[in-house]
């Protein structure tokens, strides 16, 4: 179970909510997360090129979670739909995210 879920029975209690089609969980593990960034309000603040990776499958952090992220950036960005779950999403997707990287390194970086 993710680390941050509270152990054995704050993963199962969060599996059992995920059946929920409401079930968002960011929001039903609150208790879980020790520290709390407000990153929806920082994001916005960002002027640096910002490259966003998610994946559709991502069953810990909502895909619409990075989208929403994404939209609130001024700066440069760009976003790459992944496929796989939290933790392999990249490597699932590796075709298509060293491309992405290195397109977006060559036009943000100087030269």
């Amino acid at each position: 179970p993710p680390e941050d879920c509270g152990g054995i029975w704050g993963y199962m209690e969060m599996m059992e909510e995920e059946d929920d089609e409401d079930f968002d969980p960011l929001d039903a593990n609150e208790s879980y997360i020790r520290e709390r960034f407000d990153s929806i309000r920082k994001v916005g603040r960002i002027t640096a090129p910002v490259m966003f990776a998610h994946s559709v499958e991502d069953a810990l952090v909502p895909h619409r979670h990075g989208r929403m992220l994404h939209e609130k950036v001024t700066a440069p960005k760009r976003f790459l739909d992944l496929r796989g779950d939290h933790n392999t999403g990249f490597a699932v997707s590796m075709g298509d995210y060293l491309p992405f990287w290195a397109d977006f390194l060559r036009d943000v970086l100087p030269e």
